[in-house]
């Protein structure tokens, strides 16, 4: 009963550019202690790093040698993860961030230059992220983009190599994979055959949850589990709002002037 869903007409970046106003505004930390549930609070990035722990430990034990790792990545936090557990010393290889179409991080690496683009909206929707607030991270604990190309490497995936891993999945993996999935399967995809390393790819989501991609691409309709039907039977009217600190407010703390004047 505490918890309230709004939907802000606008993209991702619009939703984090609106969560960072209100952290940032002196009225909003007035009236209310604020937290952030995504991967702007590194809160969110410290268990994550437990899944790399265990799939490289678990890898290692039984191979005696560090895997590389493939990770999906749109506001970075799971790729950032990684990266912590690398550096506090598990044994991880090489990092590659699989992105979408969006190109924040391919362009750093490319031309040493950050900038925020423009969101494209991708097959790969959790991946659709012009300004990933995990760069700021990122710039901070590699502080060129010549000292980011030696701990990490990323690669574009375009929409139709989205639907191309989804279509051969079945056959070539015997996996139905979702678009974002898809980005690292893609991404393997492109390496030299002859390379023996071993690569861990992170999936990051279910195909179930996008059956209007992946089902006409692989021919049939794709099982939900039983926790996630369930979820989606439910009824759940969302309120849209505009992105302003102003609507937020109103929808937050029930009307605008409960919200103490600044």
């Amino acid at each position: 009963d505490n918890v309230q869903t709004v939907a802000v007409r606008g993209v991702f970046d619009d939703c984090q550019a609106l969560v960072k106003q209100a952290f940032q505004d002196a009225t909003w930390q007035e009236r209310l202690r604020l937290s952030s549930a995504n991967s702007i609070n590194i809160g969110r990035l410290l268990p994550q790093m437990t899944y790399y722990a265990h799939a490289s430990l678990q890898h290692w034990r039984a191979h005696g040698t560090r895997p590389s790792v493939i990770v999906p990545s749109g506001n970075l936090g799971n790729g950032l993860a990684c990266l912590y557990a690398r550096e506090c010393g598990l044994p991880i290889g090489e990092v590659v961030f699989a992105t979408n179409e969006n190109r924040p991080v391919t362009h750093f690496l490319e031309t040493g230059d950050y900038e925020a683009f423009e969101t494209e909206e991708t097959l790969a929707t959790a991946m659709d992220v012009g300004d990933p607030s995990n760069m700021e991270r990122l710039r901070y604990h590699y502080s060129s983009a010549e000292a980011l190309r030696g701990a990490i490497g990323a690669e574009r995936v375009t929409d139709a190599q989205i639907e191309d891993q989804i279509r051969c999945g079945p056959d070539t993996w015997g996996i139905v994979w979702d678009p974002h999935t898809a980005t690292a399967v893609e991404v393997r995809e492109r390496l030299d055959p002859n390379d023996e390393q071993e690569w861990i790819l992170v999936a990051t989501a279910h195909p179930a949850k996008f059956p209007e991609v992946v089902e006409p691409l692989v021919g049939h309709e794709v099982d939900v589990p039983e926790p996630l039907a369930e979820v989606m039977a439910r009824s759940h009217p969302v309120p849209e709002i505009d992105p302003t600190l102003e609507a937020l407010g109103e929808r937050v703390l029930g009307a605008r002037s409960e919200l103490p004047s600044s």
